[in-house]
C-alpha cells in the first residue's frame, strides 16, 4: 500500500517547496483521490489544500451571490466528492464576504449527479433545442 501521508518531502506543491528541483520528487503520484484520502485521515497539508480550494471557490461563489442572488450553489465534479472538506470552507467564505443578501438563505450542496453533471446538463440542453 502506498504511503498516504503528505509532507513537504513529497513535493505536494513543488513550486513552493522544491523550487523546480526535479530531484526532490518522491515518485508518488499526487492524484486528487490520494490527497482526499490523506485529508480525510487527518493529514494537515492535504486538509490545507482543500481549505484553500474552498476559500477561492467561496470567493467565486460570493461574487455570484452578489450578482444574481441564487438560492442554491451546487458543487459538482470529482473534487466535490470530498464533501464537507471542501463545502465548509466555501460556506465560511460566503458568510464572511456576502453582505448584499441574507446568506443563510443560500444552500451550498454537492451535486447528486457527481462527475456526470456536465454531460447530463449538455444532453438536457441539446434535447431542449431539438
Amino acid at each position: 500500500m502506498r504511503e498516504l501521508r503528505l509532507s513537504r518531502s513529497l513535493c505536494i506543491r513543488p513550486r513552493y517547496f522544491c523550487d523546480g528541483n526535479k530531484s526532490c520528487h518522491s515518485g508518488i503520484d499526487h492524484t486528487p483521490g490520494l490527497i482526499a484520502q490523506a485529508a480525510q485521515e487527518g493529514d494537515e497539508i492535504a486538509k490545507d489544500i482543500y481549505e484553500k480550494a474552498g476559500f477561492y471557490l467561496g470567493i467565486a461563489a460570493a461574487n455570484i451571490c452578489s450578482a444574481i442572488g441564487p438560492r442554491r450553489i451546487i458543487i459538482a465534479g470529482g473534487v466535490s466528492q470530498v464533501g464537507e472538506l471542501l463545502l465548509e470552507p466555501i460556506r465560511r467564505t460566503l458568510r464572511e464576504r456576502v453582505t448584499v443578501m441574507p446568506i443563510d438563505q443560500v444552500e451550498v450542496v454537492r451535486s447528486q449527479l457527481g462527475n456526470n453533471a456536465g454531460v447530463i446538463g449538455v444532453a438536457r440542453w441539446a434535447a431542449d433545442r431539438l
